[in-house]
Order: structure tokens, then C-alpha cells, then sequence
């Protein structure tokens, strides 16, 4: 399950903007292939290391996944020469994630993030074999402290990419937003 910490630690490196400082992780050797990555990440916020460890082969939950997802959109979103993060783009939630939402204990630390992530339209379901979201795809009360699988990282990540880039769309050519084509235009 390790590998799929790296793969967001990854992602989030590649996509973010911004230089690091080099700090060094009692439980990550100097040569260490993610070395960089992991340093990079941990020093741009989106990933954290408490204790100066960052265990990397510890799995990443859902809730984990959901904060690295949301730091590492503030992240893009805020930087460039045209920032999207307050862009028209809009995002109709559908109400089987609404009252998914509902369910979620608001007292858990990746409540807030994964809120988020429906609500601005980040976390939208795959589409399964006749069009229907695939189940198990929303983090529940259940799961939220459960590993992600390489599956569920893909689906997040996906959707999240799909989603930016609508965004961005908006702000960099607002003509693309057709009156009544899109749920920001009804």
C-alpha cells in the first residue's frame, strides 16, 4: 500500500508550484528514489511529517487522501499568471451525495476536505457499466479511516484533474460557458 502514498505524494509534486527547502526524514534514506518528491511535498504543505517522520510505507486513508487532495488544489488553483480558484464555474451536487455527506461525523479531521471536495464538485462517481455511479466510490462513516486502492486513487484523481480543468476553462475563456449548456448558466 505504500505505493500509493507515493503516487499522490507524486502527483502533488508535479502539479504544485513553488520551491522547497531540503529537510531530511529520520524514517526516509538520503537515496531514497522519492527522496526529493517527499521533501518537496512536505515542504509545500501538502503532506505532513509529524515528528520529523513521514512513514512511507504507512497505507493513506481516505481522509488522508481527501486533505492532500484539497492542499494540492489550493495549491494550483492559487498559482499561475490567472489563478482559477474563484472561478464561475459552477457544479450542480447531486442529492445520493448530499445525504452521503449528511452521514459523515462531523467531528472527523477529513470530514471538512472530503465536504469540500463534493460540494465544489472535485469528488464526482466514476461511471460504471450502464452509467451509474460504481459503488463503494463515496467515503462513508465507515471507510473514511480505511486505505485507499490504487482504484479509488485513480477515480479521485480523475475526477479532480476534470474538474480543474473546467475551472480554469471558465477563467481563461468565460465564452466557453454557453447560456443553459451548464448547470453556472441555468
Amino acid at each position: 500500500m505504500g505505493r500509493l502514498r507515493w503516487f499522490a505524494i507524486g502527483l502533488g509534486v508535479a502539479t504544485a508550484v513553488g520551491a522547497a527547502a531540503q529537510t531530511s526524514f529520520r524514517d526516509v534514506p538520503a537515496g531514497h528514489w522519492a527522496a526529493g518528491a517527499i521533501q518537496r511535498s512536505v515542504a509545500l504543505g501538502l503532506m505532513a511529517a509529524p515528528g520529523n517522520r513521514f512513514q512511507p510505507d504507512r497505507p493513506v486513508t481516505r481522509a488522508e487522501l481527501a486533505v492532500v487532495l484539497v492542499r494540492m488544489i489550493d495549491a494550483v488553483e492559487k498559482s499561475g499568471p490567472k489563478p482559477f480558484n474563484h472561478s464561475p464555474a459552477k457544479h450542480e451536487v447531486p442529492a445520493p451525495q448530499r445525504e452521503a455527506l449528511a452521514k459523515l461525523p462531523a467531528s472527523h479531521p477529513g470530514t471538512r476536505a472530503i465536504t469540500r471536495l463534493v460540494d465544489e464538485g472535485y469528488l464526482s462517481p466514476p461511471q460504471g457499466r450502464h452509467g451509474q455511479a460504481r459503488p463503494g466510490w463515496m467515503p462513508t462513516a465507515a471507510n473514511l479511516d480505511k486505505p485507499v486502492t490504487a482504484r479509488e486513487v485513480s477515480d479521485a484523481v480523475r475526477s479532480v484533474a476534470i474538474r480543474m480543468e473546467e475551472k480554469k476553462v471558465a477563467v481563461e475563456r468565460p465564452e466557453a460557458l454557453q447560456e443553459g449548456d451548464r448547470p453556472e448558466t441555468r
